[in-house]
């Protein structure tokens, strides 16, 4: 029991709801920091955003793809209130510098496929008193680009269909839309020194946004955000802890399925027989009290010498088992995923050990948690910038707790100063 305190630390360390603090510098700034902290809690509560939810789900991703990366912008909506906006990113859908390395500030480009924009919504960006569209470009794209009423992926993005078939989806049948829409791409690039950003449909070439980075986004930076299960300096789509089970989860399959075919071929064994013997072979198939004539000259010859059954020497279900077993531990011993960890005791006769067990788990996973950890750093860094520029147009009410108890207090743009 004296080693019980382990066990929050432990799992803190594995699976934690994501948090982010904004602090101060100066003690002038306490009052505004707690606003903006404010802030933060409610944007990104279960209620609103929604970030420890979409958290968990990029956590998946990370463990089969690798890496995961997210999306985080802030606008002012059509009555100018401000509005926060997190997403994730598949990867399939993520273009960058293969070799510009884990760190997305070092790469020369960047971009998101497969972003679905109706006529509607690229003519209602045209137009009012701030478009955020090209008028004339969303003409020509109109004009010249032909669009269905069905999401199309195109043969490029055949991967990211292939992965929905798998699970029995049928994408070409049920991405009816009832409207026009586009499939278009969001390209970030650097050229001459100066950040850039285009919203294009990519086979036509037609953009319908184009401009200096620093026009979109006060920052200055791109709203990607990723963090790698095995940061690589020269890779970004470095190896995923999938990569590692993959092969070992292969083996496993084929071991198994050889013992269920082996033990198959010796149920169902195949057989010869003597058709001097046993004149009708179609009585020989197995049936409830079935009778099988049989020619024995009077008892001249056996019966027995009539058939003869081909011998199937196969793996034993206890060796199969065995090697599966060996497969398995081994796996757990270089990962630290045991079957002591996740909650088989076996030998293990004290809370001390099991829980000595789960601090190492939590190690081996701690490096995995850094690069996580300051992933999320950045995505408070375009948090902050986002609240930052949109805040400008309205003031918001953010709900903080004093001496009193909670009240409401105004957050302003000098707040975020």
């Amino acid at each position: 029991s004296r080693q019980t305190p382990i066990f929050p630390s432990a799992i803190s360390k594995i699976d934690n709801p994501p948090r982010v603090r904004f602090g101060y510098t100066d003690i002038a700034d306490l009052q505004r920091s707690a606003k903006v902290q404010a802030k933060f809690d409610e944007d990104s509560g279960a209620t609103q955003g929604r970030w420890t939810a979409k958290d968990r789900l990029c956590k998946k991703i990370a463990a089969f793809y690798g890496v995961g990366v997210m999306k985080y912008f802030a606008y002012n909506d059509v009555e100018g209130n401000y509005r926060s906006h997190l997403e994730v990113i598949d990867p399939l859908d993520f273009e960058c510098e293969p070799m510009g390395g884990q760190f997305l500030s070092d790469h020369k480009f960047m971009g998101q496929r497969n972003i679905f924009k109706t006529e509607a919504e690229l003519k209602a960006g045209a137009m009012g008193e701030d478009p955020v569209y090209e008028k004339k470009q969303i003409l020509k794209l109109i004009a010249t680009v032909n669009s269905n009423q069905y999401k199309d992926f195109k043969k490029l993005y055949i991967e990211k269909t292939d992965r929905l078939k798998s699970l029995g989806f049928n994408p070409e049948l049920n991405s009816y839309m009832g409207q026009k829409v586009y499939n278009l791409t969001e390209w970030y690039m650097e050229y001459d020194g100066v950040w850039y950003y285009m919203l294009m449909e990519p086979h036509s070439g037609v953009w319908v946004r184009f401009q200096p980075l620093k026009e979109v986004f006060q920052s200055g930076k791109t709203p990607f955000v990723a963090w790698h299960t095995n940061p690589d300096a020269f890779n970004f789509w470095s190896k995923a802890p999938a990569d590692d089970m993959r092969p070992v989860a292969e083996s496993m399959n084929i071991i198994f399925n050889q013992m269920l075919d082996a033990r198959e071929k010796m149920t169902y064994a195949q057989r010869a027989y003597d058709p001097e013997i046993f004149t009708d072979p179609a009585q020989l198939e197995w049936r409830p009290g079935g009778l099988v004539e049989a020619s024995t000259d009077g008892g001249a010859r056996s019966i027995g010498s009539g058939i003869y059954e081909f011998k199937v020497s196969g793996m034993t279900e206890a060796g199969t088992i065995n090697l599966m077993t060996f497969m398995d531990n081994l796996t757990g011993t270089k990962t630290g995923i045991t079957a002591s960890a996740q909650g088989d005791g076996g030998n293990d006769k004290t809370n001390g050990i099991y829980f000595g067990n789960l601090q190492q788990v939590a190690d081996r996973l701690g490096l995995y948690n850094k690069a996580y950890s300051e992933a999320w750093g950045d995505l408070g860094f375009l948090y902050y910038w986002g609240l930052r520029e949109h805040i400008k147009s309205n003031r918001l009410m953010v709900k903080m707790i004093g001496d009193a108890g909670y009240n409401w207090v105004e957050l302003v743009a000098a707040d975020t100063n």
